[in-house]
């Protein structure tokens, strides 16, 4: 069931997804769906928490891959790992952030939701203290702010890349990261 969802809520979002639709995906009643989940605000938030789990673990990764570098250099590890997710899995990014950012737009609960909350918290809690691990002369506020710097620039890049707005002025991808990573070494090594 699960995987259906999925597969539904990533091509389709939240709006254009019905449990029937669901339950005939997953070839099941919807008498058996609702054994095993309250709703459709619940299947959403197991599947965006699913994908929010895969980002923890690939960001988890890419820290331990970085272990003793220079910290603009595990800064730009994780930007470019959450830059690769996120382009990788677009359908889990759009349905996260309309559950982070636009979730008065939909039904769920604010208990449901707060599972999502719970997951990004961890994720920024990581990149925090994977930073001032690496940077012990960093303050905690100071951690924070670059590591909420090199997520809004993901995000954004990435929101960039998904509405074609890189394409209509002509920027590369490629050419604007390194302005992004020009930015984030200046912050990373002062």
């Amino acid at each position: 069931m699960l995987r259906a969802a999925r597969d539904l809520f990533l091509e389709r979002g939240y709006h254009k997804t019905s449990l029937r639709a669901v339950c005939t995906e997953a070839g099941v009643t919807t008498g058996a769906l609702y054994h095993h989940f309250s709703g459709k605000d619940e299947l959403f938030v197991e599947v965006c928490v699913e994908g929010m789990q895969l980002l923890l673990q690939r960001l988890k990764h890419t820290g331990e891959m970085t272990e003793g570098r220079p910290p603009s250099e595990r800064m730009i590890a994780l930007f470019d790992a959450y830059l690769l997710w996120a382009m990788e899995n677009q359908g889990y990014f759009v349905n996260i952030e309309r559950i982070q950012v636009h979730r008065e737009e939909l039904s769920i609960s604010m208990e449901l939701a707060g599972r999502v909350d719970d997951i990004a918290q961890e994720m920024l809690d990581h990149m925090v203290e994977g930073l001032m691990r690496h940077d012990p002369r960093l303050e905690l506020e100071q951690a924070r702010q670059r590591v909420l710097l090199a997520v809004a620039m993901t995000e954004g890049l990435v929101s960039c890349q998904r509405r074609d707005i890189l394409e209509r002025f002509q920027v590369d991808l490629a050419a604007f990261r390194e302005n992004l990573i020009a930015v984030a070494k200046a912050l990373m090594d002062r």
